[in-house]
């Protein structure tokens, strides 16, 4: 990662703000919200938020539909020094209870007026306001500077293997695929919808890559995003750039293929590729790239991407997952954790910035799933 950026998320985009105020950061509803705005607005509820007993070591749930005034709020909390949780609104109100009471957080950020038993916990109110009204109120905070190593935020695993656990990643795991050198497709001219539910790391990805590397992220209206909705966003909003899970990927190519149509930069994961999708997906696209997107959401949002090519398709095993994204290391391991050779079957271990702080609430199975290990004669966690 090259020395000039910033990998801790709130710093980032106040360098942004700083240097380019006027630039559009989000786009909600056809309405521009600068950097400068988005900046501000964070300040403002920072010192708010602050006043209430945020700061280092916490953890800030939110239960709040996607917006502008989302965004301003984690970053709010961020400068803070604290990490931020998103919760989904519609969850049932005994899982949002749990997750709350095991967070043991100093408030919970939730909706004016929002009718929601939360027990004894502090509760925040915002107001649903205009993110330009929050940046008049803004008086200059002075934003906490944690290590790129501190918490950011709280994501969900999707409990297919029992109860969800809490990962929580540092700043450096979201920010290190999108610096000079990283993923193609983000930064200044670049723009993202944001469609991911808001507790899946995939979120971070489709806020964060852009807005730390001084892009656009869009944000859907819709619970889902759709084809026509695509189309909608490439042509009006500049959307160049797309995230899709692989279901939606392959209803996409199914039911309208043609709504890639002026993407640069396609990257789909989540779930194994289809050889099928792929390669009708290539052949009506063959100058857009299509990336596989492959990893858990202990190494935060990707681990490695392929760049995808025809040949792929044919191949028995199926489409390759790649090679890792920057900041993180991928090590095929034989039981006595040693490097296997090519062709040798062993367990996949990941390494690098990308690794969660761990599980909160939960060190006995942090301390399982994230060991320290020699690898070639030096210690390693993966």
């Amino acid at each position: 990662m090259n020395a000039t950026f910033e990998s801790v998320i709130h710093r980032a985009v106040a360098r942004h703000a700083a240097q380019r105020p006027d630039a559009t950061a989000i786009i909600t509803a056809g309405r521009h919200v600068s950097y400068a705005s988005l900046d501000a607005a964070a300040d403002a509820y920072a010192a708010d938020l602050a006043e209430r007993g945020v700061g280092p070591d916490t953890v800030v749930p939110l239960i709040l539909p996607r917006s502008a005034q989302l965004i301003a709020l984690e970053l709010g909390i961020l400068k803070c020094g604290a990490a931020y949780a998103g919760l989904d609104f519609r969850w049932p109100a005994d899982r949002i209870a749990a997750i709350i009471d095991l967070l043991s957080p100093p408030l919970v950020v939730t909706a004016e007026g929002a009718s929601r038993d939360l027990g004894t916990h502090p509760v925040c109110p915002v107001a649903n306001e205009d993110v330009t009204d929050a940046a008049a109120r803004a008086r200059g905070f002075t934003a906490s500077a944690p290590h790129a190593s501190a918490p950011a935020t709280v994501f969900f695993t999707s409990g297919t293997t029992g109860r969800p656990k809490l990962v929580v990643s540092p700043h450096q795991a979201v920010s290190r695929m999108f610096g000079p050198g990283g993923l193609a497709g983000f930064g200044p001219g670049h723009a993202t919808p944001q469609a991911a539910p808001l507790p899946w790391d995939m979120y971070a990805f489709e806020v964060w890559g852009q807005l730390v590397s001084g892009g656009t992220t869009v944000l859907v209206q819709e619970d889902h995003l759709v084809p026509h909705t695509l189309r909608e966003l490439i042509s009006a909003a500049g959307v160049d750039t797309l995230w899709i899970t692989t279901s939606l990927f392959n209803l996409f190519v199914d039911e309208d293929a043609g709504c890639f149509e002026g993407l640069r930069q396609v990257l789909a994961g989540g779930e194994k590729l289809s050889p099928a999708h792929v390669r009708a997906f290539l052949q009506q696209h063959p100058g857009i790239p299509l990336r596989n997107g492959y990893g858990p959401a202990e190494n935060c949002m990707l681990t490695t991407t392929r760049l995808l090519r025809a040949e792929d398709c044919d191949l028995p095993d199926g489409v390759p997952v790649g090679t890792a994204v920057p900041g993180t290391t991928v090590l095929v391991l034989d039981p006595d954790n040693r490097p296997c050779p090519v062709g040798q079957q062993g367990e996949i271990c990941i390494a690098g910035q990308g690794l969660a702080c761990g599980y909160f609430g939960d060190p006995e199975l942090t301390a399982t799933k994230f060991p320290v290990v020699p690898v070639d004669g030096a210690p390693v966690r993966i």
